[in-house]
């Protein structure tokens, strides 16, 4: 005889959405983290000043392939034990003073990859790979005979031809800051995505702050516009304003008047007059000031400089 059989109830999903500090709780002394973003822009500021509050120590960087005030911010707070990086510099600026000051004390490990390998060891991460080969000719580029731990050469099976492969690099965490997100971890990009979209497929998690969370129906109507599906994003932050001082691609500049700011104070004064000063992200908000917030966000609506 049939069995009569109650059906199941509609499985349920978990909002990712937590605070900045339960996320930046997440992330312990000793971590590796990847960065998102480029130069001056889509910079994952609020999770990073978190981190500087928190006082965090001996981290290891695996930024993008040109950044500037996250990894900067990082290592003038004495948080960075070893980087991996091509480039680390305030753009048109000039020199990351912190950066360079640790560099020529040796109070940080430097491990200078190219672009390319940037790039190549996250994609191997990504793939779980046990190494990326590079084009033919990256034997002719110096960082492979001067880092000879992270790139290696070796023979390819097909060819017999020398080949040179970097190993991966999988950080424990991967920070990125995006205009749209759903509780769900689904990203909504606007501009450049940059190195945010291998970042998020390459960390073991990932923390999405954002401009504007939205509800899943929102990405549902256009789902072409998510380039980061939910499942690669582990944790969700809502941070408005959170790039600061770096742009945020379709929501507003980045403040050039600032990082001048940083500049003239030097990276100890900035640390103790700006992030520690301002223990939270709404006291940064009213620090920076109401009218220079504004006059970023119409700027780039109004597409001026």
């Amino acid at each position: 005889m049939p069995v009569d059989v109650a059906p199941s109830p509609a499985p349920t999903r978990e909002s990712k959405v937590v605070s900045l500090e339960d996320a930046a709780a997440l992330i312990g002394d000793g971590s590796s983290l990847a960065l998102g973003g480029i130069h001056l822009h889509n910079g994952p500021m609020a999770l990073i000043r978190a981190l500087v509050r928190g006082e965090r120590k001996d981290l290891t960087l695996i930024p993008n392939v040109s950044v500037g005030m996250p990894a900067e911010l990082l290592i003038a707070a004495g948080a960075v034990k070893r980087i991996y990086a091509s480039y680390v510099g305030l753009e048109h600026h000039g020199l990351a003073p912190a950066f360079r000051r640790a560099g020529q004390e040796g109070t940080i490990e430097i491990h200078d990859i190219d672009e390319p390998g940037s790039v190549y060891a996250m994609r191997a991460a990504a793939a779980s790979l046990p190494f990326m080969p590079f084009p033919p000719g990256h034997k002719a580029v110096d960082v492979t005979r001067l880092n000879p731990d992270d790139y290696k050469v070796t023979t390819d099976p097909f060819t017999g031809e020398d080949v040179v492969v970097i190993r991966p690099l999988m950080a424990d965490f991967g920070l990125i800051h995006v205009p749209q997100v759903d509780q769900f971890g689904n990203v909504q990009l606007e501009g450049a995505p940059v190195q945010d979209v291998i970042i998020a497929k390459s960390a073991k998690h990932v923390i999405a702050t954002a401009e504007k969370i939205v509800p899943v129906e929102v990405t549902r109507r256009a789902p072409e516009r998510t380039q980061i599906a939910g499942f690669f994003v582990d944790t969700v932050v809502h941070a408005p304003f959170g790039a600061h001082p770096t742009s945020s691609h379709g929501r507003y500049y980045g403040d050039e008047g600032h990082v001048e700011i940083y500049k003239a104070l030097g990276p100890d004064r900035y640390i103790e007059e700006w992030v520690k000063a301002c223990p939270t992200e709404a006291e940064w908000a009213d620090k920076v000031g109401g009218a220079r917030i504004v006059s970023l966000i119409e700027g780039m609506a109004n597409n001026v400089l």
